[in-house]
């Protein structure tokens, strides 16, 4: 989805409040009483350099709650209505709970106090609207006018100010601020009657005094409403899928010149049960030292003497045994443009010099846990795609090879070109050239339903069933073996179109079956063209099916085309799909001298002039030329 995102008004921000980054929750339908879809919630960094869609949007938020020493400030737009439960506040509190490691009682918390407090920062902070109504309006108009109020200012500039949400942990207890940009409240007229208020719009503060009691408070002039919630100790250990905690696995590196620093993170590592510690102060000796010891996070002092931190992280990450090793960079200095650059370079936190060493401690645990968690999917996925590379392989084997097919049409005096791509790496098309006899050949184009990894497994079954078939030489039959045996393995709705046909290589007799496939197309000599239908039931619906027999008759010089669906439904930039009949328009348009590889090379190359890319199924396409027979020379006499 590229829904652009809304323009906001200019603000200025103290230069204590910059955030490191920023998002922008934006929604559209503003005023619709469902809120915001997942679809609809779009991310953007304020670089404006990249855009992220929904399903990045936490992994993002995990990025950035929290920050200790400085505030992760996050934007919310509010374009449509962000009452009670909305999926907005949802998305807040799942990823505040278990990026900050909330107590379990505190999520629920969580969750209803930031939709009160957002709705009435929205409502009543941003858009300035009141709930009170007087004494002659019913309660149903009251609140029917007062939504219409809401959807008007929400269409309006003041819907599209944004709100300030922070969160900071401290000590035991998470601290998560809301700061509305109204004109503000005085704070001592919040007495108990306003804690016990209730109102149509919401159930009011007197839900979120009964949740939190005195963890609430507000400033700035009643803009800002802070609260904490309670969080887990630091002391508890994160078991790994191996049954290994990170303190017992993980592998830390510190690299800093000061013995001091080395002196206080070994004895905070220690004391906390970490096992495996190697420490570095010579910057030179850093990589090949990292190399030998292979950690699983890296402590980086940036200010080091040359090579500093900077250019050694980048040597780090270019390294491919290092690439994905967390590196979280420390330095004495805590400016914004240290910072920055540090994120920028891939660092995954940055901490500021002294630290307690308990939080040095919990903050490392974090990412060495992800860092291991990481390593962990990394490896299942290397061996996913080893494994997905030799059944690609495999698959690829079942295929006629070059060698077999150049001997194939030497021997038929058939011109012969070929093409096969997978939209996946593992495909569901499935074609060959069988050689029947001296002449007669048989040509067979499968396209099973899907591609991937049920695709492939289909084809490799199809192959096996082609090879241990009978009536090779007889279409029907061999269509409706084929189909019987595939509707006993295939699963519940999954199918396969299919084109088997034989040629008489010495009268150019084309006896076929299909069902469901793209129509064949037959190129004569002269540059005419004739469509052979395809139409029927596909194989592996039913148990039994009709099976047509079809004919047709080529000459020498004519050229048959076999495509499978991928040419004639992916769509083109203009939005539209070639069919059978565009597929033939351009088979018509072009010039009538060319043999079978000239003739599939110019398609190919209109086709994916104009396709979207990736194509979205396997292509597969067979051009086979009936050649003239060698002329003879003319015995001479001497």
């Amino acid at each position: 989805m590229n829904t652009p995102l809304p323009a906001l008004p200019h603000r200025s921000m103290p230069l204590a409040h910059q955030p490191k980054k920023q998002l922008l929750a934006s929604t559209q339908n503003a005023g619709t009483a469902t809120g915001t879809t997942q679809a609809e919630l779009l991310t953007a960094l304020t670089t404006g350099a990249r855009r992220l869609l929904f399903g990045k949007l936490m992994a993002e938020l995990n990025r950035l709650l929290p920050e200790p020493e400085l505030p992760d400030i996050l934007l919310v737009a509010a374009e449509s209505r962000l009452l009670h439960g909305h999926q907005v506040v949802e998305v807040l509190a799942n990823t505040i709970h278990h990026r900050a490691h909330l107590t379990p009682e505190a999520r629920p918390i969580l969750q209803l106090v930031l939709a009160e407090l957002i709705s009435n920062a929205i409502e009543h902070g941003n858009l300035g609207l009141t709930s009170q109504r007087s004494a002659l309006v019913n309660e149903t108009d009251w609140f029917e006018a007062y939504q219409t109020q809401v959807k008007l200012k929400l269409n309006s500039p003041l819907g599209r100010i944004p709100l300030l949400i922070s969160c900071k942990r401290m000590a035991a207890n998470l601290l998560i601020s809301i700061e509305d940009r109204g004109t503000g409240f005085s704070i001592k007229n919040i007495t108990e009657s306003l804690k016990a208020e209730t109102a149509p719009t919401g159930r009011g503060l007197s839900l979120v005094y009964a949740l939190l009691g005195n963890a609430v408070e507000f400033s700035k002039g009643g803009r800002c409403v802070t609260f904490r919630l309670p969080v887990r100790p630091r002391t508890e250990q994160h078991p790994l899928p191996t049954g290994l905690t990170a303190r017992q696995q993980g592998r830390i590196m510190v690299i800093d010149d000061q013995t001091i620093t080395h002196r206080v993170a070994q004895s905070a590592f220690q004391q906390a049960g970490f096992q495996q510690l190697h420490f570095c102060q010579n910057s030179a000796a850093a990589m090949e030292e990292a190399l030998q010891f292979k950690p699983n996070l890296i402590l980086l002092d940036i200010t080091m003497p040359e090579p500093d931190g900077y250019t050694l992280c980048q040597q780090f990450k270019a390294h491919p045994q290092l690439a994905r090793t967390p590196i979280i960079f420390f330095s004495g200095h805590s400016s914004t443009t240290y910072r920055t650059k540090g994120y920028q370079l891939g660092a995954v936190d940055f901490i500021t010099k002294p630290i307690e060493p308990a939080e040095l401690i919990a903050r490392s645990e974090t990412h060495l846990l992800n860092g291991l968690m990481m390593q962990s999917l990394q490896t299942m996925q290397d061996k996913m795609t080893a494994d997905l590379d030799r059944a690609r392989n495999f698959q690829y084997e079942l295929l006629p090879n070059a060698n077999s097919l150049m001997q194939l049409a030497k021997a038929h005096n058939l011109g012969l070109a070929t093409t096969y791509q997978g939209c996946e790496s593992l495909a569901g098309d499935y074609w060959t050239i069988l050689n029947l006899s001296p002449s007669h050949i048989a040509v067979c184009l499968v396209d099973f339903t899907g591609h991937g990894v049920i695709a492939a497994l289909n084809t490799v079954q199809l192959h096996t069933l082609l090879h241990s078939e009978t009536n090779l030489t007889n279409p029907v039959l061999m269509a409706q073996s084929l189909n019987y045996n595939l509707h006993q393995l295939l699963g519940s709705g999954s199918f396969a179109t299919f084109i088997y046909g034989v040629l008489n290589t010495q009268t150019g007799e084309f006896a076929y079956a299909g069902g469901g496939a793209p129509a064949m197309l037959v190129r004569r000599a002269n540059g005419t063209l004739t469509q052979l239908e395809c139409n029927g039931l596909p194989l592996g619906l039913n148990a039994e099916i009709e099976v047509l027999p079809r004919r047709a008759q080529l000459h020498p010089g004519d050229t048959l085309l076999l495509v499978s669906d991928a040419l004639t439904d992916s769509p083109h930039h203009n939005g539209t799909r070639w069919g059978d009949e565009g597929l033939a328009e351009k088979v018509a348009a072009m010039p009538p001298a060319l043999n079978a590889n000239q003739l599939l090379t110019t398609l190919l190359d209109t086709f994916y002039h104009t396709v979207q890319l990736p194509v979205p199924d396997d292509l597969t396409a067979i051009a086979l030329t009936l050649q003239p027979e060698p002329t003879k020379p003319n015995p001479t006499n001497p």
